[in-house]
């Protein structure tokens, strides 16, 4: 049995390459529901179009057993959904029943294979979308009355993350990229002692902010939550000095 010489007339390209931004620039990745994507799965078409017509029928020969030694974006960031290089490394199973010259490429709908003797390169590109959280203060803020709406120095951490699922749903951890964290700003809504489960107002960010979008339990874009707060009363204390006169009767 002759091998068939795989030139031109070998189609090979990817579906669009996407997932949520989770801190790494794996292609394979699990999402918010937990399911799994494998780097495969977004491999498209693959196959020997013996009759020229630029798609898989009767009589083309479809290559099976690809399975990717690596799959990479080019970085593990987000950017606000840009669009970036995408490489994979490829072993297609079977590939000695074909004539394939070293440095081949082929190019096919925004993806370029190249072959180097041994190892199948593909490039193409992929977006990694921010990661959708839901923010949460992180606890009930308190100060002795100061006449501002400054928070504390010992305020801390002052929002929490989670993971967005679903309207109604966020679970596990919401920022999971090194160094990631929180870069929130807050303030009391009154100078006056007291306490409420909205005393405090807090303006939201987060430091690598191309990486996340901050939304709501439904969904929706968050710019601002606000939390419990108290604001105690302060000690007064009043000193008199000594009084002295001369007797007058």
């Amino acid at each position: 049995i002759t091998q068939l010489t795989l030139g031109k007339n070998f189609i090979f390209d990817f579906n669009t390459i996407t997932k949520e931004y989770d801190g790494n620039n794996n292609v394979a990745h699990t999402d918010a529901n937990g399911t799994y994507h494998s780097s495969e799965g977004y491999i498209n078409q693959h196959f020997v179009d013996i009759n020229g017509n630029g798609v898989y029928d009767s009589g083309d020969i479809l290559l099976s057993g690809i399975t990717a030694k690596s799959a990479t974006y080019n970085s593990a960031d987000s950017n606000n959904s840009t669009v970036q290089p995408v490489t994979y490394t490829l072993n297609f199973g079977k590939i000695g029943n074909y004539n394939i010259t070293s440095g081949s490429t082929w190019s096919n709908n925004g993806t370029t294979l190249t072959y180097n003797g041994s190892t199948f390169t593909a490039t193409t590109t992929g977006t990694i979308t921010p990661r959708k959280v839901v923010a949460t203060p992180a606890g009930t803020i308190t100060k002795t009355y100061d006449g501002t709406k400054n928070l504390p120095s010992t305020a801390g951490t002052l929002i929490n993350y989670t993971h967005y699922v679903s309207p109604g749903v966020a679970s596990g951890t919401g920022l999971v990229g090194s160094g990631d964290a929180d870069a929130s700003t807050g303030a009391f809504t009154q100078t006056d002692a007291g306490s409420g489960a909205n005393l405090v107002q807090y303006n939201l960010a987060i430091n690598n902010a191309g990486n996340y979008e901050i939304v709501d339990s439904n969904g929706n874009k968050a710019t601002t939550v606000t939390g419990a707060g108290t604001i105690n009363k302060r000690n007064l204390v009043i000193n008199f000095g000594k009084t002295v006169k001369t007797w007058d009767g």
